[in-house]
């Protein structure tokens, strides 16, 4: 039972409950649930309908004793209805529009998607639920990311130019040159060629080196052929070559 309880959660949380048979017991659960909603649905709309007919029969009796006493010309519109369009509004009523039909709706669809979801071996949990923890890991990473922005900008300092130091004066062994830079690069991922008007440079690791102005992107640069491949390129011109600060990393 409680198996077939936890598999309602999103399916990220049943490897913390892996000690419960949670996969064996998604689609008992799913049935389960299918179940319940047609339960609560036919008995939640057998008793909506019955009221929904004596209202009809009601409304029918009054047209009539008013046509009698001469209240109304011609026919009145309440008499046109039939029981099957009388049953049909019911159904949609009920369905749509009462707090019991939508929790019998939300029951089976629940269900259904949950059992169909086994049948194609990619088991979930209930889609509502689902759906929201989603959102609320989207919205927490956004809201980690901004933080994490945020102090970083701050730990960075105000903006400034970029900076040129050779590997060996940086203590970058294999390197011809290292950018330092006050802000990351988003296009500058390991592997980029940069095609500067001094050639071509490969970019290593970016890694990041508190300095005493503030935290810095250090940019790795190896020299290559113009003869290689080049994948992904970016066109960057190579500040001045500066004195070496000593180690970065």
């Amino acid at each position: 039972m409680l198996a077939a309880i936890a598999a309602l959660l999103p399916a990220r949380y049943w490897q913390v409950l892996h000690r419960l048979p949670i996969r064996a017991m998604a689609l008992p659960s799913a049935v389960v649930t299918i179940f319940d909603g047609s339960t609560v649905g036919g008995q939640g709309f057998m008793a909506h309908a019955e009221m929904a007919a004596d209202r009809a029969a009601q409304a029918a009796l009054d047209a009539a004793e008013r046509q009698m006493a001469g209240a109304a010309q011609g026919g009145d519109p309440v008499t046109t209805l039939t029981p099957q369009l009388v049953s049909m509004a019911s159904v949609v009523a009920f369905t749509l529009f009462t707090p019991l039909g939508l929790l019998a709706t939300y029951l089976a669809v629940s269900g259904l998607v949950r059992a169909g979801s086994v049948v194609t071996h990619d088991a979930t949990g209930d889609p509502v639920l689902s759906a929201l923890d989603w959102m609320v890991r989207r919205a927490g990473a956004r809201a980690g990311a901004s933080l994490a922005g945020r102090h970083r900008a701050t730990a960075e300092g105000p903006e400034t130019p970029d900076r040129l130091f050779t590997g060996e004066g940086v203590g970058l062994a294999g390197v011809a040159f290292a950018v330092v830079a006050s802000r990351r690069k988003p296009d500058w991922t390991s592997g980029t060629i940069l095609a500067t008007p001094d050639g071509w440079y490969r970019l290593g690791d970016p890694f990041d080196a508190r300095l005493p102005h503030g935290l810095r992107t250090v940019c790795p640069l190896a020299r290559i052929g113009t003869q290689e491949v080049l994948r992904k390129a970016v066109e960057y011109e190579l500040p001045p070559l500066q004195r070496g600060p000593g180690r970065l990393g």
